[in-house]
């Protein structure tokens, strides 16, 4: 749901690799709060968007990067 705080896991994840997370659908990136950031998790709040399916986003350095991670934002 909108607002509520997901975590992610994986490799790689920290300040000096990850500068941003989106979550991503045919048209836009909704920039994440990120509420917590270390080499091994992200915790995010999941940003103002339409409940539906989104990939996640995340931006290294000036590139977006589209991974293989479905989401889903209900109400």
């Amino acid at each position: 749901k909108v607002n509520d705080t997901v975590t992610l896991t994986g490799e790689n994840l920290g300040k000096e690799s990850v500068a941003a997370v989106f979550l991503s659908d045919d048209k836009d990136d909704f920039k994440a709060t990120l509420v917590d950031q270390a080499a091994d998790k992200i915790v995010m709040k999941v940003p103002q968007t339409k409940v539906g399916g989104y990939n996640i986003s995340i931006q290294v350095k000036d590139r977006i990067l589209i991974l293989p991670l479905k989401f889903s934002v209900t109400e």
